[in-house]
């Protein structure tokens, strides 16, 4: 595996984006400017419980996250086979230990009923988003593999993904969960790890294909 296959900028580039929110939020312990807003307007559009909003929520949790991999598998592998299951499939695991490495370390509040309406009070950090980290990991690969052909299939599987990862974190505002600072951080962390994961993959292909003709 070579690093004149990777391609550091997008990586790097997610990873800064993502530790400017995190710093910002961890030194507010608050909601960054326009997360409020954002907030009572989505409330005020879509209300503060709506069922579309709870049954997304339920889709990052056990049992129906295993369903929701195997989507994201699917609409991967559309595009670029195994390949692109393969990579859905690592980053998920992936993002879990990270979900878990961040909870230890960092706290950073959730949104509280003084702000905006919030359907299921939380003490635990809002920071990272676990539901952000499994939505991203499986569906941001769905956006980064590439295809073999293009197309309407192959389209529509990254069309799906992004339909996806907008309701979802639509439905996490709504419900008042997060603040869209929060998703959006954990949204860019995962998509670095995505990133990392689908180069490397790439990398390990590409070595195999140039060792198989040299032969």
């Amino acid at each position: 595996m070579r690093l004149c296959h990777f391609n550091f900028l997008p990586i790097v580039l997610t990873i800064a984006l993502s530790t400017i929110l995190a710093t910002s939020c961890i030194l507010i312990q608050g909601p960054l400017p326009g997360d409020i807003l954002l907030t009572q307007e989505l409330q005020s559009l879509f209300g503060s419980e709506p069922a579309w909003a709870h049954i997304m929520t339920s889709t990052a949790k056990q049992p129906l996250v295993w369903l929701t991999l195997i989507l994201g598998g699917l609409l991967a592998y559309t595009r670029a086979g195994w390949h692109g299951t393969g990579t859905v499939a690592i980053t998920f695991f992936a993002a879990k230990i990270v979900d878990m490495a961040l909870r230890a370390l960092i706290y950073v509040p959730r949104p509280l009923p003084e702000f905006v309406q919030v359907a299921s009070v939380s003490t635990s950090s809002g920071l990272p988003s676990t539901f952000a980290l499994v939505y991203g990991a499986i569906f941001t690969p769905v956006l980064m593999v590439k295809t073999p052909s293009t197309g309407w299939v192959q389209s529509a599987a990254a069309t799906a993904a992004i339909l996806l990862l907008i309701a979802g974190t639509l439905a996490r505002v709504v419900l008042g969960g997060h603040w869209m600072s929060q998703m959006m951080t954990s949204l860019l962390l995962t998509c670095s790890i995505g990133l990392l994961i689908h180069q490397i993959l790439q990398s390990i292909l590409s070595s195999q294909s140039a060792c198989s003709h040299q032969r």
